[in-house]
């Protein structure tokens, strides 16, 4: 249920936006988009002050810090051998190939829907929000968290779709089955997500939407398609943990 609240919000969000759009100047939008950067740049800073370090220190006998850079690194070279951020970058322009052909969209071949598609999906899914948010639904019947997320979706994709247009609509399917399939699958990780591992995700998330703040403000390019996989290298670090622990008890 939190999972299609998240998504109705992104539709109600990205139509707003896209009606907008005709009645806004282009100076406005580039100052909202501005506003909306810098936004998404705090808000992951707040995930990642948020996460309890003290914890994973204790759990994983090493700063909890220097846990989050292990997972972006190793994360890093994952999501570069996998060449992430180009595969994320096709199927947006694949979609947009798809719907332009259908409904005749002078946006064919500009790349704004691919860039509008991958933007707000990265936006969408890769903050720590969605994936506790979907655990926490299965498992608990607990909606808050997507519902919290569903009003923060839906207000940044007002922004997005009127700047980058109708490929921000498209970023609730993506959204639909990432959160569908965390949901899914949370019964069967239920035993290995701890809350240092929570705690992890947060930290290595808020910073995964810190970069993608960066990318809105054009002042930089970061791949965070690329770094993606730094979500899950906590996994490997736990099989790693218990491997050692097994050898040497602690």
């Amino acid at each position: 249920m939190g999972t299609l609240i998240n998504v109705v919000a992104i539709v109600i969000g990205s139509t707003l936006g896209l009606v907008f759009h005709a009645s806004l100047s282009q100076r406005i939008l580039s100052t909202v988009m501005q506003a909306v950067a810098i936004f998404v740049m705090f808000i992951g800073l707040q995930m990642t002050f948020s996460a309890d370090f003290t914890a994973i220190s204790r759990f994983f006998i090493i700063d909890g810090i220097l846990v989050v850079l292990v997972c972006l690194v190793v994360g890093a070279i994952i999501g570069s051998l996998l060449d992430l951020e180009s595969r994320l970058d096709v199927l947006g322009r694949a979609i947009e190939a798809k719907f332009s052909h259908s409904s005749g969209d002078q946006q064919a071949g500009s790349g704004l829907f691919a860039k509008g598609f991958v933007v707000a999906s990265l936006l969408f899914c890769v903050g720590p929000m969605a994936v506790v948010g979907a655990i926490s639904d299965a498992l608990l019947g607990d909606v808050t968290t997507l519902s919290t997320k569903a009003v923060l979706d839906g207000v940044a994709s007002i922004a997005l779709a009127s700047t980058l247009g109708v490929g921000v609509l498209f970023s609730a399917a993506a959204v639909l089955l990432y959160q569908g399939a965390i949901t899914l699958l949370a019964s069967v990780l239920q035993s290995v997500l701890s809350d240092p591992v929570i705690q992890v995700m947060q930290g290595v998330g808020g910073l995964l939407v810190f970069g993608i703040g960066i990318n809105l403000l054009g002042v930089a390019k970061v791949r965070v398609g690329d770094l993606l996989p730094a979500l899950f290298v906590v996994f490997v670090l736990i099989a790693v943990r218990a491997v050692a622990f097994s050898v040497v008890p602690v």
